[in-house]
């Protein structure tokens, strides 16, 4: 997930092409909305055809079509349109669809954030809150749509990361795993049908729990999965000797995610374990996906950022613990391993 440009091209069209992203991006978001790529499912339509059943303009659906398969995402055949392997992620049904995070990402909520990237760069502060006049967390509370957006945007982009970490970490050495803002459960679900043996506990907002009960129970295991809800920056629930927080400290600035990180050291046995799933920065040149959704958590939160390791290392010593290893996945996020100092 480098997203290298193609250094080959004089540096105006290089520019250019960097500018004009955002027109593939919202006309990604756009097609995942009309379902399209689900409408190819079984094979080519002519443009009619796929206008008749998405109810949309013709001759704007072509253009549509017609510059997202310039990009390899559909394809056109003899006036037909049909999947490609790139449009085939934006199915409903696809197994690692990024269809809800093509939603987000298009979503006025979100595109109207990133209109205050200045405000952002000039004070520090959240972009989302200065279009809003609140942050996600509470606007998104306020408009459940907007808000089923967000929450399955992160439970498809942690599904993308699943295989990675599960391929790079074990976690059947814990009996207890709390996943704390842990989203709709699908990691902690994940892990817990590895680990027949383990029992979790999913700590969430009331409003984010509603939507997770579906996800575990597609699992197969919902009978070991205890749901709770509460604020983790007063409490979180005793009784596990593992606790997760799987892209949770991104969302705050350092002395937020202190309060965090003190609630579970409140509650995390001498035995315990504390694990954090998020992308680490490197110092070099290079890896720009951290890098940019870094500008991400900078537009939607108040001090929401990416960290070195070095930045992480610092942070969980002043809240009391000890990082006994870092390991890298084949997925954006790294796992750091602590145990209580």
């Amino acid at each position: 997930m480098t997203n290298t440009p193609d250094t080959a091209l004089p540096a105006p069209a290089l520019v250019l092409q960097m500018l004009t992203g955002k027109w593939i991006s919202q006309a990604i978001s756009t097609a995942a909305q009309l379902k399209l790529a689900d409408y190819l499912a079984e094979g080519s339509k002519s443009i009619d055809e796929l206008a008749s059943a998405s109810k949309t303009n013709a001759r704007a659906l072509r253009g549509l079509l017609r510059a997202l398969a310039s990009v390899g995402v559909f394809a056109e055949r003899s006036e037909r349109f049909e999947n490609t392997p790139l449009s085939d992620t934006l199915r409903v049904a696809s197994p690692r669809s990024l269809r809800p995070l093509a939603l987000f990402l298009g979503d006025q909520p979100t595109w109207r954030a990133w209109g205050e990237l200045p405000y952002v760069v000039r004070t520090g502060k959240s972009g989302f809150r200065q279009a809003h006049g609140e942050l996600p967390y509470e606007y998104f509370a306020k408009h459940p749509e907007a808000g089923s957006y967000f929450n399955e945007a992160f439970t498809s982009f942690s599904a993308q990361e699943m295989d990675a970490i599960h391929r790079s970490f074990d976690f059947s050495q814990v009996e207890v795993l709390a996943d704390v803002g842990g989203g709709q459960g699908a990691m902690l679900a994940s892990i817990l049908q590895k680990n027949p043996r383990q029992k979790g506990i999913l700590f969430e907002q009331p409003h984010v729990v509603q939507g997770a009960e579906p996800v575990i129970a597609s699992y197969g295991v919902a009978p070991r999965c205890e749901l709770s809800t509460g604020d983790f920056f007063e409490k979180v629930p005793g009784g596990a000797d593992g606790y997760l927080l799987k892209h949770v400290l991104f969302n705050w600035n350092d002395d937020d995610a202190l309060r965090i990180l003190d609630a579970i050291r409140r509650a995390i046995p001498s035995h315990g374990r504390l694990f954090v799933i998020d992308p680490v920065i490197k110092p070099e040149s290079g890896q720009t996906f951290a890098k940019f959704l870094d500008l991400e958590m900078m537009v939607l939160y108040d001090g929401g950022c990416q960290r070195t390791e070095a930045e992480f290392t610092r942070l969980l010593e002043r809240a009391r613990f000890k990082v006994q290893k870092v390991v890298e996945t084949e997925a954006p996020s790294s796992i750091i391993e602590a145990v209580p100092a």
